[in-house]
């Protein structure tokens, strides 16, 4: 299995996935382009920029449709 398999095997059974999920959960370290050669696949996935006021730190989380 390689890693875009992962990735949507992931976001259907969690629901969405974003960087530490990524890495914590896959060790996968590089999930934009493995978003990227899903879409190119034809997968289609949001993606919801997400915000902790508290902390200040942004990230991006994916989800399928």
């Amino acid at each position: 299995m390689n890693q875009t398999d992962e990735i949507y095997d992931y976001m259907k059974t969690h629901g969405s996935i974003d960087n530490v999920r990524a890495v914590r959960d896959l060790n996968i370290y590089r999930l934009g382009a493995r978003i990227y050669d899903l879409k190119k696949l034809g997968v289609d996935i949001e993606c919801e920029a997400k915000h902790n006021p508290t902390t200040g730190k942004r990230w991006m989380e994916y989800r399928l449709r």
